[in-house]
């Protein structure tokens, strides 16, 4: 059963945390879980790494911080410099705002596209969990599945936690 997927449908936060939780402790760890808002402690459960993006961000603000100065410095001590009474080429105060902004917009940048990529979003790729209502008012629990024996047992033990609808995807 190679790129199987098992879906298990939930009505509240609760009960799908719960049945999370049995599913770890009866051996079959849930892949993944899709939500219409954060669950605290949901990353725990499923043994989640920690996301790549916030070293991104740093990185995209990094970028742009030094960007911005660079260029500044350039334009104000090399490109055209102006002697205005006496005073330096350089005037880092006034650097300040165009840093900050720069910063700020290559970061936001970078992890908005950082994101997309990390996830293989584009505008003509169709999730194959299209449809579970998780963005509105449903939760979901994804199950990889190696074999028949497995999805019985994961089936049965969704339905004892009262899962709303369970569904087999090809991923």
């Amino acid at each position: 059963m190679p790129n199987k997927n098992l879906v298990g449908v939930f009505e509240s936060d609760e009960k799908m945390i719960r049945a999370a939780q049995k599913a770890k402790e009866s051996g079959f760890p849930a892949l993944d879980a899709y939500t219409p808002f954060p669950i605290h402690g949901i990353d725990e459960i499923l043994a989640l790494k920690p996301s790549f993006l916030p070293k991104v961000c740093f990185v995209g603000g990094a970028t742009g911080l030094l960007t911005a100065f660079t260029l500044q410095y350039w334009v104000h001590a090399v490109y055209w410099p102006m002697n205005i009474g006496g005073k330096s080429f350089t005037a880092y105060p006034a650097m300040v705002p165009i840093c900050f902004e720069l910063t700020v917009l290559f970061a936001g940048v970078s992890t908005f596209f950082g994101f997309l990529f990390s996830r293989g979003m584009h505008p003509f790729k169709t999730s194959p969990f299209w449809g579970l209502q998780t963005e509105n008012d449903k939760f979901a629990l994804v199950f990889e599945l190696d074999s028949e024996e497995k999805a019985d047992k994961v089936s049965k033990l969704l339905n004892q936690e009262g899962a709303l609808e369970i569904r087999e995807i090809n991923a």
